[in-house]
């Protein structure tokens, strides 16, 4: 995918919350936000069990405000046509991160 394309936006079905953290310390990176990698891992973690060793065809992240040591998210799965997406909900339900991995 080229960056002068368009993002593609799947159909999801309804979401369903699957895991939820607080932020510490371990997950923070030198600019005091939550490290690009823990979010990756935290959305492995949210998938469905019968696809955590899935070897994903491709992954989309698009990050919308920053996580910070000490904050509340709740990861909710959609699914989709050769699309699963989690997303990244803090307290007040505004989203901080979406993770799509492709089939």
């Amino acid at each position: 995918m080229l960056f002068s394309e368009p993002p593609v936006q799947p159909e999801l079905a309804q979401g369903l919350e699957t895991c939820g953290f607080t932020v510490q310390w371990r997950d923070i990176d030198t600019n005091r936000h939550m490290n690009n990698l823990v979010y990756l891992a935290y959305a492995r973690q949210a998938l469905p069990e019968e696809l955590w060793d899935t070897a994903f065809s491709e992954l989309t992240v698009k990050y919308s405000r920053q996580l910070l040591l000490g904050d509340t998210v709740r990861c909710v799965y959609r699914r989709g046509e050769k699309c699963h997406k989690v997303e990244f909900l803090g307290d007040t339900g505004v989203s901080h991160a979406q993770v799509l991995f492709w089939e």
